[in-house]
């Protein structure tokens, strides 16, 4: 039944679905990333050794080090689209 009156109170355009909204916002997103953030950070130190590998510039001298799925050539554009710090 509380799930039913969350529900009807945030769908209402009122002060009431304002504060509603901003408290649940609180205490399920921002705590949560307050809570995980040192430890996310700590864990954001160094590149992963796979990421590395993909990344590596593709040469003449390295290219037999290389599998087929690692390395870049020169001509190739890398776009990190993701979220982290």
């Amino acid at each position: 039944e509380m799930k039913i009156e969350m529900r009807d109170t945030l769908t209402e355009n009122t002060n009431d679905s304002e504060e509603l909204g901003r408290k649940l916002e609180r205490e399920h997103v921002l705590e949560f990333y307050e809570t995980a953030a040192e430890h996310f950070s700590k864990t954001r130190h160094s590149p992963w050794p796979l990421i590395s590998r993909f990344l590596t510039l593709r040469t003449p001298e390295n290219k037999n080090e290389l599998q087929e799925h690692d390395g870049l050539d020169s001509n190739m554009l890398v776009a990190d689209v993701g979220c982290g710090n």
